[in-house]
């Protein structure tokens, strides 16, 4: 799933493009989400977003055995 939103001034992100990824893949007794947020020029951006997505993703239920890796964090 790919997902775009437009910004009107006076938001500091006006007329900026990212681009947010999401994807969900199965693996063993559960799944996997991964969220890329790309093209995030401004300074702190990405810093900002991460945090975003971290408070979102901790909204989320928490299902038994599941494993929460942070905003920002790769996994192999």
């Amino acid at each position: 799933m790919t997902s775009a939103r437009n910004l009107e001034p006076p938001d500091e992100h006006a007329g900026l493009q990212s681009e947010v990824t999401v994807t969900i893949t199965p693996g063993g007794d559960g799944a996997e989400l991964r969220i890329r947020h790309k093209n995030l020029t401004l300074p702190g951006a990405a810093k900002r977003h991460a945090e975003g997505w971290q408070g979102a993703l901790d909204r989320l239920p928490k299902c038994p055995g599941s494993r929460n890796t942070q905003a920002g964090e790769e996994r192999p």
